[in-house]
């Protein structure tokens, strides 16, 4: 059994210290310096050394002989705390220092973007002294009809994107970051790069240093307020998995982050950890806004309880860089997650602190809900709020609507302060999600070339979360969001059965033969929504004759035609005769279903 130590004190730390615990192989969790909901938990306990002191991190990870050092804030990571664990034996997941400039400067990030050809918005360095020329560089983007944003490239807590909405605005962000050092040393270089405009969305990876392993993507929300008014935070809620993220997109973002391990390894940057990618989702594709070299928080408190795979394997097999001989495939659960934060009134403005929390035991017993603690501390009176981010209260369910319900149900029985006044939380967390949510599972009936087909078309919709075929082939069961079920396309009841127990709001038919047998019928009455004919309509195809006939009635122009029953064979070969004789050809049809053999051509 092994021991391990998480590095922070946030609600990040509080979400990994506890998956991390959940691991069979995991016999205690330390937390440097955790929080007052860290402080709480079983087989958890806080050490009061500083995520800052890298020398006190490693000194007290080595006396309490811990089998892995999992590093939640960028800081530490920035200042070099996996290579000091590196030159001590100690496993670490987080990135060495050199990889950590990735964050550190966002100056560097664009040029290694630029020299990768990783997609990203055009740009711009500059240096401490050269403030005239990024305001000169300002003037000319907007003159040219492009807007802009303003970035501290150095570590600014989140703070250091500045977004403009005039060139006069643009001009005074460059002021605010490069003259007036709003950011301090953060802004000894700036970058200016152009606006980009689309849905944002934050895509991390687990990293090997070879590999990239791409999570459920998530979105959260920067603002502070409802409809995403006010200043920006940290964040203020977060979902997952996001559906603005369609597969296609997936696959690319994907590739993206893969071609940025390969080229840090390149580079002599060898990568390990989580690699955070926020990404702009626009009518040009997937395009990078910047990496992290961490989890995002809140995102991490809904992407880890949807993690199947046991997180210290994963974590364990990126420090030793052998993620896919290790874990193989990690692995995540169906279903959503979603977490509204609940923060100090004030924030991000100046807050108190010291206020009593009530409520957080009636929080946690709601089914499907766990409450992470960020700014909390022990009081005299129970857990007091010591930050401006407190709490985020995470539901988990099948859907959006019921993993937010449980969430704001969490977040409801919870108060700060005398008579509750003294906490602030957004009621409009997943509001986008719920919009455009893949809510749909689909069940395509098939196991052809053409049901691949299908499912692949359907499976790409936003509006889809999962597809099932059945029987479906080798290919369908490769695919990403889709899973094949032992059920042949012509047992009309097992279909109907599986259809209902999957809970798909839509049955789409591939062949011809179930259509015919009535399965379109059948999921008529059970209250299925089906693509594809009654048997009577379906009749069409099933009896060539018919289908003749019908033709004729309705003046549908088709070729002249006779019918033959079973027994007019004499008569058939009369005809034919009479055919030829009169210089015409003719076709040989079985009216009914041949597995498109029936059709002789003489």
């Amino acid at each position: 059994m092994a021991d391990v130590l998480v590095v922070g004190g946030g609600g990040r730390e509080h979400a990994i210290a506890c998956k991390l615990r959940d691991s069979p192989k995991v016999r205690h969790v330390f937390c440097a310096p955790g929080n007052g909901g860290t402080a709480a938990e079983p087989a958890m306990t806080n050490l009061a050394v500083s995520d800052s002191d890298v020398d006190g991190l490693v000194k007290v990870a080595k006396e309490k002989g811990v089998s892995l050092v999992f590093v939640g804030p960028e800081a530490p990571l920035c200042a070099g705390l996996a290579d000091a664990c590196a030159a001590a034996g100690l496993p670490c997941f987080g990135p060495t220092k050199l990889a950590a400039e990735l964050e550190a400067s966002k100056a560097f990030s664009k040029d290694f973007f630029a020299k990768y050809k990783l997609p990203t918005a055009s740009y711009r360095n500059f240096k401490a002294g050269e403030h005239e020329a990024a305001v000169e560089y300002v003037n000319g983007e907007y003159a040219a009809g492009r807007e802009v944003v303003v970035k501290a490239s150095g570590l600014a807590a989140g703070k250091g994107v500045l977004m403009p909405t005039s060139v006069e605005e643009a001009r005074a962000a460059v002021k605010e970051v490069m003259v007036d050092k709003a950011f301090g040393a953060a802004g000894d270089e700036v970058v200016i790069e152009q606006l980009l405009v689309g849905e944002e969305c934050s895509c991390m990876a687990f990293a090997d240093g070879k590999v990239a392993s791409m999570m459920v993507p998530a979105q959260d929300h920067k603002r502070v307020n409802d409809n995403d008014e006010g200043p920006n935070t940290g964040g203020m809620g977060a979902y997952a998995p996001a559906p603005c993220l369609t597969p296609k997109l997936r696959r690319e973002v994907e590739d993206i982050l893969q071609r940025t391990v390969e080229a840090l390894a390149k580079e002599g940057r060898r990568y390990v950890g989580v690699l955070y990618g926020g990404f702009m989702l626009t009518k040009d594709g997937p395009l990078l806004l910047e990496y992290n070299c961490r989890f995002g928080d809140p995102e991490t408190q809904v992407l880890l309880p949807l993690l199947e795979s046991d997180l210290y394997d994963v974590a364990l097999a990126c420090a030793n860089g052998d993620l896919r001989s290790q874990v193989p495939e990690v692995r995540w659960k169906s279903g959503v997650a979603a977490t509204v934060v609940c923060a100090a009134r004030g924030y991000p403005g100046s807050y108190p602190k010291g206020l009593t929390i009530a409520g957080l035991r009636e929080a946690d017993a709601v089914s499907g809900v766990k409450v992470y603690h960020a700014g909390t501390k022990g009081g005299e009176k129970g857990l007091v709020t010591s930050g401006g981010r407190v709490l985020a209260v995470t539901g988990l369910a099948e859907s959006f609507v019921d993993a937010l319900g449980k969430a704001y149900e969490g977040v409801r029985k919870i108060s700060f302060g005398e008579n509750g006044a003294g906490m602030h939380f957004r009621t409009d967390i997943g509001r986008r999600a719920l919009s455009i949510a893949a809510t749909a599972n689909v069940l395509v009936v098939g196991g052809g070339g053409r049901e691949h087909a299908i499912a692949c078309k359907l499976r790409d919709s936003p509006k889809v979360r999962h597809v099932f075929c059945a029987p479906g082939n080798g290919g369908t069961a490769a695919e990403p969001a889709m899973t094949n079920l032992a059920v042949s396309d012509s047992d009309v009841d097992g279909l109907v059965k599986v259809a209902k127990e999957k809970g798909v709001s839509l049955v789409f038919v591939g062949p011809e033969a179930p259509l015919c047998a009535g399965l379109a019928d059948a999921c008529a009455a059970a209250g299925l929504p089906c693509f594809g004919p009654t048997k009577l309509a379906a009749e069409l195809e099933a009896s060539k004759a018919f289908s003749k006939d019908f033709f004729a009635k309705y003046k549908l122009p088709t070729a002249s035609y006779r019918n033959f029953k079973a027994g007019e064979h004499e008569a058939a070969v009369e005809y034919v005769n009479g055919e030829y004789a009169a210089g015409r050809e003719v076709v040989v049809k079985a009216s009914g279903l041949a597995a498109g053999k029936g059709v002789l051509m003489p």
